[in-house]
């Protein structure tokens, strides 16, 4: 069982970042939307998914090791030769998974044949927008897919704070930040959104302003209103729905996620509030 434990910032600035929670009930895709936009409701068997992670570890995995209990979950699933995770790691003084470099950045890929290292990349700190574009264009480059997702993990701070706080260099990236990275690899407006899904497994980003900044690149944000329970999202389940099942509808998957990340957090955090929304 994970250690209960909270994504938390310095409460000064977690007092800033609730100035604009409120901002987060007026979310909705059709609101956000590019007129005419093609939402990628549906599928086949034979479609490819590629899942980009961005997994900066910061003092959660150092101190706590969630990064690694989240990698874990993942390795629980089998995966079919059309879906593959590629994963980049870093912002964290030292890793409890065997493998992943301490105090640097790495790349991986988990797929039909396991969790394999591409390499270790030149140092990237994981709190800029440098970080976030090299990682992206590594994935446009090197993983094409009929379907992506993007998946952040770190800490969140709400749209004045940002997210990803690298341990190291104690930078974040900011949402402007974010939105330079994306511009810089799909260009400012792309003609159709290039991910599916980009959602946030931190606290405090389902904000107007993320939706905002997210509505180029992708058909739904998910992300949490409030601060996350420690365990954060529960990857087994809605990655092995996925694996037997390459045809899933994106809002089916994101439900998906919604609903095993409530159904965890009561079993384990029992008592403490839950928001997660698509």
């Amino acid at each position: 069982m994970k250690r209960k434990l909270r994504k938390r910032l310095a409460a000064l600035a977690v007092s800033a970042f609730f100035l604009l929670a409120g901002c987060a009930s007026d979310m909705s895709a059709a609101s956000h939307a590019k007129p005419g936009a093609d939402f990628s409701d549906s599928g086949n068997a034979s479609d490819t998914w590629v899942i980009y992670w961005y997994l900066c570890g910061t003092d959660l995995e150092s101190e706590l090791g969630a990064a690694s209990e989240d990698l874990a979950e993942l390795q629980k699933v089998k995966l079919p030769p059309n879906v593959k995770v590629v994963i980049q790691t870093g912002g964290a003084n030292q890793w409890q998974t065997g493998g992943v470099p301490a105090n640097g950045t790495g790349r991986f890929v988990y797929d039909s044949d396991g969790l394999q290292s591409l390499g270790e990349t030149a140092d990237a700190d994981m709190g800029t927008g440098a970080g976030l574009s090299d990682f992206l264009r590594f994935g446009k480059e090197n993983f094409s897919a009929d379907h992506r997702v993007f998946v952040f993990w770190d800490h969140g701070g709400g749209s004045v704070g940002g997210l990803c706080l690298d341990e190291r260099t104690r930078n974040m990236i900011s949402l402007d930040d974010v939105r330079g990275a994306f511009d810089s690899v799909y260009g400012a407006n792309p003609d159709t959104p290039p991910f599916e899904i980009i959602g946030f497994d931190a606290c405090l980003m389902a904000t107007v302003e993320t939706a905002q900044m997210a509505s180029k690149y992708a058909d739904y944000l998910l992300a949490s209103e409030e601060s996350e329970p420690g365990i954060g999202w529960y990857y087994t389940d809605w990655v092995t729905l996925l694996s037997r099942n390459t045809s899933t509808p994106t809002v089916t998957l994101g439900k998906r996620i919604v609903d095993d990340f409530v159904t965890m957090c009561a079993r384990q955090c029992p008592g403490q509030d839950t928001t997660l929304s698509l």
